[in-house]
């Protein structure tokens, strides 16, 4: 996938970022490549002791192909940006591996990138844009920006802390293990 979202051009079908929702552990295997810090889930399943050649610590990239695909991933996100609508969750996803650029300028672009989209922040309810703003407020405050985060959590809690002293909670929502998200 690393090469794949390093080399797309965009007449050659839909971005591989952009098929689907990734969970945590498709940006996890990603950063592997890119910081060469092993996924949990992959630290979690091997064994303390080895036998033999120990294998290289992490599939990493070679300074020149992390360039490539770190300006690919400015690219993919600048151009997600431009486009709108549907295009939020590329954006979404080409921004989160650009992150992890420790290039000179990478993390002023990154702010810049992200403040660029806070509009998505003051949006309420479960929108299509809440995916994108809570990105937004996490990002930020990895970045050393909290506020953002704390405004986007703040409504949420009191909205389900005054449903719940009310009585106002869905049946589905009260049993330990809901079956839809829609709480």
């Amino acid at each position: 996938m690393v090469s794949a979202t390093a080399c797309l051009r965009d007449t050659e079908g839909p971005h591989p970022l952009a098929v689907w929702v990734h969970t945590r552990d498709t940006p996890h295997m990603l950063a592997w490549a890119l910081t060469g810090t092993m996924p949990p889930a992959l630290a979690e399943r091997l064994t303390r002791s080895r036998r033999g050649l120990v294998a290289p610590p992490a599939p990493q990239l070679a300074p020149a192909e992390r360039t490539v695909f770190f300006d690919h991933q400015r690219g993919t996100t600048e151009h997600a940006t431009t486009r709108g609508g549907p295009w939020a969750l590329l954006h979404r996803q080409a921004l989160y591996p650009a992150s992890y650029d420790d290039g000179p300028d990478a993390a002023a672009w990154t702010v810049h990138t992200l403040h660029r989209r806070r509009d998505v922040l003051g949006r309420r309810g479960w929108l299509r844009y809440w995916p994108e703003a809570r990105s937004t407020a996490t990002a930020l405050a990895r970045l050393g920006d909290p506020q953002p985060l704390l405004d986007f959590v703040d409504p949420t809690t009191r909205r389900v802390s005054a449903s719940m002293t009310t009585g106002q909670v869905s049946t589905h929502c009260r049993s330990p293990l809901p079956r839809s998200g829609r709480c």
